[in-house]
Parts: structure tokens; C-alpha cells; sequence
């Protein structure tokens, strides 16, 4: 497209057209431009080699299904550097994925297919198509790449070589992988307990006070339990108002019908309603306290 608007701008000139004509279709010939691809970017939004194939971004060197070009798919080939290509042509030999599926171009001396396709060589470097071994280990025990480790605990060889379970904890993780008769599990670091899959802080979690599932009405978990959420020194543990139950502060049942318990001698009397709801929640209506 650049070409095509050089060769007319030079044709222009060329049949004598003044310096105002030449500059309008210069400014209209890059605003075209600038407006082709801003299109071709929206109809096509991966960047090269990328290209956009059956609604996705698709390597186009190596993909078997889109080589080179969209539904370019090379069949019993293997797409190399968006070419199809006989790996064996290559000096290569061609390899079915077990994971990704489509096939591959494989060195069959190589640690990754030792003499074989997908042969990954554990004990050592592969030599002449066989995986070495370097050291003997005890019975329980399987060479790693020169290391002798137990499979069924080790949490860097789980089940098998270069299986990793666990790593360094980091700062604000509160679990770590372990390796449990070959496979990888979960546990929780010290002060942490789990509660379906999460290792959780039971000392402060606001949803998990105390116990799993024990949640603050409040929002607030200190050392275990929920702390209240009014603010008034005259409200206790659960939220509830107490008054005295003698002096001038005193009220009884008679004075007062939102009592939720009668003073005692020497004792307190618990405001359930009058402002203060039995659960600690504010409220500005009045109501009757629940049965006892």
C-alpha cells in the first residue's frame, strides 16, 4: 500500500502538479494510511509471529493446524518456521505430543527423547541414545540426575524425578507442599489451621474466629474472639447495655418493659431494647425484647 502511494505521488509531480495539490494528497494519503491499520490492528490484535486463527492468537511457525498462514494445516508434517517439513528430511525424527498433541521434530540423543520419543533421562546425560547413571543407591532410594532421593516423601522428587511439592515460604504464605506416600499435598504452617482447603489465622480471621466458620457479627477477631463492636463502656462482651441495679441509675421492669432480665440484688440489669439491641446492633426504634 506504501508502494502504490509513493509511485502516484511521484506521478503527480511527474505531470507538474503545484505544491498545494501535492501536499492535500499527501495529508490524505497518510490519513488513509494511519486508517488501514488501525483496522487491520482491530481485525487481527496479536503481534507477530502471532496470528489471529479460529478466535485466538496462534504461533504460526510452529503450529501444525495455522503454519505460516490461517487453516495452513500440514497434515503428517511438522510446521518449522511456518514451513511444513518431513522431520526426517531433517535428519530428525517425527514425535506424536502426549500432552499438547500434534507431533514434534525430535533428537533422539538429546535428554529430552533418549533414543526414543519423549524418554526423559532422570539419572544422567543421555549418551548415545541411553540415559547414564553416575551414582548406586540403597534400596528405597532412586536416582535423580546424579542425587539419590525417596519418591514416596521427598517434596522436591514426588512420585517421581523433578516433581516438586513445596519451595521457600514466602512473606504472607501460610501453607507449604509436602510429599505424602508420592504425592503432593498441602499443609498448613504453624498458627495456621485448615478449614476446607485454606490454611486460615483463627487468632484475628473475622470470618473463622476461634473455630472454622465461628464468624464476628462485629467483623472484628482478636486472639480468638470476637470483640465487640459498640464503643460505650457500659456495653459488655456480648454487645448487650447493662445498667445498675440500685441508685439513682436503677431501673425495674415496671419502670422500664424493655428489660430483657430484672435486676438482682447486687447484680445488673441487661437493656435489651430502649436504643440497644440484644445483639450490640444500634437501633433507633424501640422494641420488645424477645422471649426468655
Amino acid at each position: 500500500m506504501e508502494s502504490q502511494m509513493i509511485d502516484t505521488f511521484a506521478r503527480f509531480a511527474g505531470q507538474g502538479a503545484n505544491r498545494r495539490q501535492l501536499l492535500r494528497y499527501a495529508l490524505g494519503a497518510l490519513g488513509g494510511l494511519a486508517l488501514a491499520r488501525r483496522e487491520a490492528a482491530a481485525q487481527d490484535p496479536c503481534n507477530a509471529p502471532f496470528m489471529y486463527c479460529d478466535e485466538m492468537c496462534v504461533y504460526s511457525l510452529t503450529s501444525n493446524e495455522h503454519c505460516g498462514v490461517c487453516d495452513n494445516a500440514c497434515g503428517d508434517l511438522v510446521c518449522i518456521e511456518g514451513v511444513c517439513t518431513s522431520c526426517e528430511e531433517i535428519g530428525l525424527t517425527t514425535c506424536e505430543d502426549p500432552i499438547g498433541g500434534g507431533r514434534y521434530c525430535a533428537d533422539l540423543t538429546n535428554d529430552l527423547n533418549c533414543g526414543a520419543c519423549g524418554n526423559l533421562c532422570t539419572t544422567g546425560p543421555c549418551v548415545d541414545g541411553i540415559c547414564t547413571s553416575t551414582v548406586e543407591c540403597e534400596p528405597g532410594f532412586t536416582e535423580c540426575w546424579g542425587e539419590c532421593v525417596a519418591l514416596q516423601s521427598d517434596a522436591f522428587h514426588c512420585g517421581t524425578c523433578f516433581i516438586q511439592c513445596a519451595g521457600e515460604v514466602g512473606p504472607g504464605e501460610s501453607s507449604i507442599g509436602v510429599c505424602v506416600a508420592g504425592e503432593c499435598q498441602v499443609t498448613c504452617l504453624p498458627d495456621y489451621t485448615m478449614c476446607g482447603a485454606q490454611c486460615l489465622d483463627l487468632s484475628s480471621d473475622p470470618a473463622n474466629c476461634g473455630a472454622c466458620g465461628a464468624a464476628c457479627a462485629s467483623g472484628s477477631c482478636v486472639d480468638g474472639t470476637c470483640e465487640d463492636s459498640g464503643s460505650s463502656d457500659d456495653t459488655d462482651r456480648d454487645g448487650a447495655t447493662t445498667l445498675p441495679a440500685t441508685g439513682s441509675g436503677a431501673t425495674s421492669m415496671s419502670e422500664d418493659p424493655f428489660l430483657r432480665q430484672a435486676p438482682v440484688a447486687g447484680g445488673v440489669a441487661v437493656l435489651a431494647a430502649a436504643g440497644v439491641r440484644w445483639l450490640g446492633r444500634q437501633s433507633t426504634d424501640r422494641e420488645p425484647a424477645p422471649p426468655a
